[in-house]
């Protein structure tokens, strides 16, 4: 008997709790202006030779240094780092790859889209590879322009004599690496 009356208070208590919490406005915030496109821009001081630095982040590169830079008003650069190999050295021509973490300065105002094509991110001082949206941040893959260097001078150049007008050479050295085999 007992229980009975209890359990009658617990659902008249839960019954009203439901009512008013019903009554009550909800204020439910989200993002309502899109990211359509996005700039990121690239400051590459790399040279063949040397290792992968510390990717800085605003300004302009350093000696030797890479810095990475949002060029849009409504985002930020909120992280970078190296997808390739830190400490591999560097060679002439080398494309170094980096993932670029954006995130929109209010995210209450503006959002990232689920994905975007190359069309719709512009990098200057490198080349798209892909973006992604991760949770409320945009993360930009993208390749730092070729590393400057020379070469040198190729070995045993010659003519090949079976298709006209092809040149053949010799791995060339690059600051002591050698490089693939280049027509």
């Amino acid at each position: 008997m007992m229980c009975q009356k209890i359990r009658r208070w617990a659902a008249l208590l839960l019954i009203s709790c439901m009512g008013f919490s019903a009554a009550m406005p909800m204020e439910v915030l989200a993002a309502t202006k899109p990211i359509n496109s996005v700039s990121v821009k690239v400051s590459s001081k790399l040279e063949a030779g040397g290792k992968l630095p510390d990717i800085e982040i605003g300004g302009s590169a350093s000696d030797r240094g890479v810095s990475v830079s949002a060029s849009g008003s409504r985002y930020t650069v909120s992280a970078a780092e190296w997808l390739d190999k830190a400490d591999k050295e560097i060679t002439a021509g080398d494309e170094p790859r980096m993932k670029v973490t954006l995130t929109p300065d209010d995210v209450s105002e503006y959002y990232f889209l689920a994905s975007y094509k190359s069309s719709n991110v512009k990098i200057s001082g490198g080349s798209f590879v892909s973006a992604r949206r991760d949770g409320d941040d945009l993360v930009v893959t993208l390749r730092v322009n070729g590393v400057k260097g020379h070469y040198d001078s190729p070995k045993d150049a010659y003519w090949n004599e079976k298709t006209l007008g092809e040149a053949r050479w010799e791995k060339p050295e690059v600051s002591g690496v050698a490089r693939k085999m280049d027509r």
